[in-house]
């Protein structure tokens, strides 16, 4: 995360800081990564603790 750009080429480049360039790579992290999908009893288990609640709420 941390550059080694010249300063001069950091200001032109229009000073981003660290926070800014981890936002960033993140990001991109999240858009080419997909994540693996649940198992299906965990997505069941799931399914099952949404509907409990969301009765609870009527």
């Amino acid at each position: 995360m941390w550059d080694r750009t010249p300063y001069d080429a950091w200001l032109k480049d229009g000073k981003r800081g660290t926070v800014p360039n981890a936002e960033k790579w993140a990001r991109e992290i999240l858009r080419m990564r997909a994540p693996a999908p649940l198992a299906t009893d965990v997505s069941a288990e799931l399914r099952r603790l949404v509907e409990a609640a969301e009765a609870e709420l009527v």
